[in-house]
C-alpha cells in the first residue's frame, strides 16, 4: 500500500527543491564542485601570453605558425549521497525531523546534480549497510533515491560512520563529490575519513535539533539514548548542569569542524528548525572562492 504522507511529502521537496535549484543553487553547484580534469578540445593559433606549454609542436610544423592546444574540464561528476538513517535521526521537535531536512538537503545537491548532467547515488546506512542505490541520471531516478531516505525501515538503530565510509571507498573507483548527511552521534571515524578525503570530495551536513542541545525547564527527565535503549534521567532544572550538557555538545561539535577544516574537509551544520538556505549559499561561496583563488 502507498504511504499517502510519504507521497505528499516527496511531492513537496521537488517542488521546492526544484525551485530552489533553478533560482539560486543550479550555478554555485557547477562553480562549487570541479570537475575530474581536463581533456582535449581544440587547438587554435598561440597568442602572447599563452603558456608554451601548450603549444602542439605537430601542428605547428604543418602550418608554420605556432598552435596552442585548447582544454576544457572534463565535467561529468558523480554525487554519492551517504545517509544516516540509525534511531536519533528521526528525531526532532519542531517542524521536522533531522530524517526529513536529510530528504531536502538530498534532494538540492541530487537535483542540482541532474541538471548538470552528473550522476547521483544512495547509501543508506546504521552501524550496517541498509541500502545502496547505484550512480544514475534523471528525476525518475532522484524520486526514487528521496523516496528511499524517507520510507526505508532500517533493520538496526546504533550508527558505524566508519564501517560506511570504508564500504563506499571500497565501491568508487572513480573520484566522486561524497555527501555525508548525519548527526554524528558516533566516533572513531576521523581517520578513514582523512583517508577517504586524499582520494574523494568529501562535505560533511551535520544535523542537530535545537532541543538535544537545550531542554525546557521541567525537572527530572527519562533521558533514552534511541540508538541503545539506555534510560537516565536528567534534572532539566539545573541550569548550572544543562547550560554545561550543552556547551559541551556545542564545542564537541565547533573542535570536530575545525579539525576536519584542517584536512581540508567541508563542514555544514544545519538545524532542524532554521532556514537551511543561508547556510547553504555561505557553503557554495566559499567553496568558489577557494576555487578561483
Amino acid at each position: 500500500m502507498i504511504d499517502k504522507s510519504i507521497v505528499k511529502k516527496l511531492h513537496y521537496i521537488e517542488i521546492k527543491s526544484k525551485k530552489l535549484v533553478n533560482d539560486v543553487f543550479a550555478g554555485e553547484y557547477l562553480s562549487a564542485f570541479k570537475g575530474q580534469g581536463m581533456e582535449f578540445d581544440e587547438v587554435r593559433e598561440y597568442s602572447i601570453g599563452d603558456d608554451i606549454r601548450n603549444i602542439d609542436w605537430n601542428v605547428s610544423a604543418r602550418y608554420n605558425k605556432l598552435y596552442v592546444k585548447k582544454f576544457r574540464e572534463e565535467r561529468e561528476l558523480n554525487i554519492m549521497l551517504l545517509v544516516d538513517i540509525s534511531k536519533s535521526g528521526f528525531f526532532g521537535t519542531y517542524e521536522k525531523a533531522k530524517i526529513d531536512l536529510a530528504a531536502e538537503l538530498g534532494a538540492i545537491f541530487s537535483f542540482s546534480a541532474i541538471k548538470n548532467n552528473d550522476k547521483v547515488g544512495l547509501l543508506l546506512f546504521t552501524d550496517k549497510i541498509e541500502k545502496f542505490i547505484p550512480l544514475k541520471k534523471g528525476r525518475k531516478h532522484v524520486m526514487a533515491i528521496l523516496n528511499a531516505i524517507l520510507s526505508f525501515k532500517p533493520e538496526s538503530k546504533g550508527t558505524s560512520i566508519k564501517f560506511a565510509l570504508e564500504y563506499i571507498g571500497r565501491l568508487l573507483t572513480k573520484k566522486s563529490i561524497i555527501i555525508l548527511i548525519s548527526d554524528f552521534i558516533d566516533k572513531d571515524y576521523e581517520k578513514v575519513l582523512r583517508i577517504l578525503n586524499r582520494k574523494h570530495d568529501i562535505v560533511l551536513i551535520y544535523l542537530y535539533d535545537k532541543k538535544e542541545v537545550l531542554m525546557p525547564k521541567i525537572g527530572y527527565i527519562p533521558f533514552e539514548d534511541l540508538e541503545t535503549g539506555e534510560r537516565i534521567y536528567i534534572n532539566t532544572s539545573d541550569r548550572k548542569k544543562m547550560k554545561e550538557f550543552s556547551l559541551s555538545m556545542i564545542n564537541e561539535a565547533e573542535k570536530l569542524k575545525n579539525r576536519l577544516k584542517r584536512y581540508g574537509i567541508d563542514t555544514i551544520s544545519i538545524e532542524t528548525s532554521s532556514l537551511y538556505i543561508p547556510n547553504l549559499i555561505k557553503f557554495f561561496k566559499e567553496r568558489i572562492k577557494r576555487r578561483s583563488a
